[in-house]
C-alpha cells in the first residue's frame, strides 16, 4: 500500500513529542522520568489495566464478527471524587483494519 503522506508517522510522533515536552510541567509524562507507579496508586493502576484488557477483548470480539481487526486503539479513563473509574472520551476509536470476505 502506498503511503499517501510521506513520513506521516514520523511527523505525528514529532508533534506529539513536542507537546509532551512543552507541557511536562503540568502532568507527568515519559519525558519527566516519572513512572505510572509514582503518580498512580498500585491498586488504581491494576483497576485501569484490568478494565482496559476487558474492554479491548470485548471490542475485538465484536469487531471480529464484522471481519475487522482492531490493530491499534486506546481507552481513556477518569475517576470521580470517590475514586470510581469511568470510561471517558475515547473508546476503541482508531486503528481498525477491515477485511474483505
Amino acid at each position: 500500500m502506498q503511503d499517501p503522506i510521506p513520513s506521516n508517522g514520523a511527523m505525528l510522533t514529532a508533534v506529539s513529542n513536542f507537546w509532551l515536552e512543552k507541557l511536562k510541567h503540568i502532568p507527568p509524562n515519559q519525558f519527566t522520568g516519572d513512572t505510572s507507579e509514582s503518580v498512580v496508586k498500585p491498586e488504581e493502576a491494576e483497576q485501569v489495566r484490568d478494565a482496559a484488557i476487558r474492554l479491548y477483548q470485548e471490542a475485538d470480539d465484536y469487531a471480529a464478527t464484522k471481519a475487522i481487526i482492531v490493530a491499534d486503539t486506546k481507552f481513556e479513563f477518569g475517576q470521580n471524587a470517590t475514586g470510581k473509574l469511568y470510561l471517558i472520551d475515547e473508546a476503541a476509536d482508531a486503528g481498525f483494519i477491515a477485511l474483505t470476505k
